[in-house]
């Protein structure tokens, strides 16, 4: 089986973000570099009141030519941080495949 490296980065919803004029590079440049088979996906949340009420939850694909069963990946996530407001997380092994056929 093929090994795939997925990278996501992440900021963590809390109210102490500031600056809503940062732009994305400068953000990003606070993050390590990639390696040449990442593929790196930010995202930028809106601001909510109340944040700590609210959760990010993230499904991780791949497409892929499959007959009608379902299908699923299973892996596991590190977080690590970047600074005490800034985390990113990391899939780097996918430890399984999950396959169930199609019941009609």
């Amino acid at each position: 089986m093929n090994k795939y490296t997925f990278s996501l980065l992440a900021m963590i919803l809390t109210a102490s973000y500031t600056m809503a004029n940062d732009n994305l590079a400068e953000i990003m440049a606070s993050y390590p570099a990639v390696e040449e088979d990442v593929q790196r996906y930010a995202i930028e949340l809106p601001r909510k009141e109340n944040e700590n009420n609210f959760m990010v939850e993230f499904f991780i694909g791949k497409s892929m030519l499959a007959d009608c069963s379902h299908r699923g990946l299973q892996g596991r996530f590190e977080k690590k941080s970047v600074s005490w407001q800034n985390d990113y997380y990391e899939l780097k092994e996918v430890t399984s495949f999950a396959v169930s056929k199609k019941e009609v």
